[in-house]
């Protein structure tokens, strides 16, 4: 008997073994050699997107590409960095990818087809703008970003990645210096274009809610939102909290749908229904959803009956990511009351691809307490 088991103990040890190297990660090319070993968490972030089967992502403030082998991850760009100007955002579209970078002193936006001669600037964006990473979306084929090129208006524009498909859509709102306008927060809604319009800062900001199909008279302004815009799209409406209420918008009208609470979080879509946090004097903080209709907003369940503990008002949820390639994260280690605390990120997946590994499944945090599993 003890024989057999012994016999099992090692087959059992060899197929691990074996599962374990057939998962073992393997470098691809040292891009770095000389970046030290600790990383902060806050840096980990890596702007990333993948074309015909290959991963285009920015180290150092570059874009690199790479199909999974030496040979094959280059370096695209060879651009100055500015301090507090880097890439924010890799975005694909047709044949190319865009994405925005400080050049020349001004902002511009580049193309890439995954060679060093088709990466180049494409379209000049503003002078001396800041980047931003939620201006500049793909919808149908066309990217769609805003342009500020002579600080006298607030501009949206298109391209299809050619200099000739690089066209102006329509000047939205003359630029004033007393009260200055941004074109931000860029959203795909049910296959159109909605974007914000702000024009002030802080408590004076107003925004208002534009949509576009690509063409200037259907380019079109709706109702005042407000921003930061935080919505979750179900069915044909967007839902958002405002003043302590839930309501929604179709891109031209709001509807309050229920109000009266105490406090409410953002709401999550699932299916053509929303979830979200909110307190009542009765009830405290508690999960509700809603199916776009007074009627049909309700609470999901009493959880802390009397309202003496509050249900978390941070949803989180979880993806499953395969295949896809990996950046190694070292440990960190923070002093907390006299303890010392390892957070370990072993590998932060950086985007769907073309390798075979094994699935994953992480949270949608970059936070501190994020957990990845392999």
């Amino acid at each position: 008997m003890k024989i057999r088991l012994l016999l099992f103990t090692a087959m059992l040890l060899i197929s691990c073994a074996n599962q374990v190297r057939a998962q073992q990660l393997e470098l691809v090319k040292d891009i770095n050699p000389a970046v030290l070993d600790y990383v902060p968490l806050e840096d980990v972030y890596v702007p990333q997107t993948t074309l015909n089967g290959m991963l285009f992502y920015v180290s150092q403030d570059q874009v690199w590409r790479t199909d999974g082998t030496q040979a094959g991850t280059i370096q695209l760009t060879d651009l100055f960095s500015y301090e507090d100007q880097y890439i924010e955002k890799l975005t694909t579209a047709g044949k190319y990818v865009f994405f925005k970078k400080f050049y020349q002193k001004n902002v511009w936006l580049f193309r890439t087809d995954g060679t060093v001669a088709g990466t180049f600037p494409l379209h000049k964006v503003s002078n001396g703008a800041f980047l931003s990473d939620n201006d500049l979306l793909e919808i149908n084929g066309s990217i769609y970003f805003a342009g500020n090129q002579d600080n006298k208006s607030i501009d949206l524009w298109k391209t299809d990645g050619s200099i000739a498909g690089t066209q102006l859509v329509k000047k939205l709102q003359p630029y004033e210096q007393d009260r200055p306008g941004s074109l931000s927060w860029f959203m795909n809604f049910n296959g159109v274009l909605h974007f914000l319009v702000t024009i002030g800062r802080g408590e004076d900001a107003v925004a208002v809610l534009w949509r576009s199909d690509g063409t200037g008279a259907g380019t079109q302004p709706g109702p005042v939102v407000p921003t930061p815009f935080y919505m979750a799209a179900a069915g044909s409406y967007m839902f958002f909290a405002e003043n302590n209420s839930l309501k929604k918008t179709d891109g031209k009208t709001v509807t309050t749908i229920a109000q009266g609470f105490t406090s409410i979080s953002t709401p999550v879509a699932v299916g053509r229904t929303v979830f979200f946090s909110a307190g009542t004097a009765a009830t405290g903080q508690e999960l509700w959803k809603s199916d776009g209709t007074t009627a049909g907003t309700v609470l999901v369940k009493d959880i802390f009956p009397g309202g003496t503990k509050p249900v978390p008002t941070r949803a989180t949820s979880q993806i499953l990511i395969t295949p896809c390639f990996f950046q190694p994260v070292p440990a960190k280690r923070t002093l907390n009351s006299g303890k010392v605390t390892e957070q370990r990120l072993a590998h932060l997946p950086l985007q769907i691809s073309t390798g075979q590994l094994d699935k994953i499944i992480c949270t949608q945090s970059w936070s501190s307490t994020a957990n990845w599993h392999l």
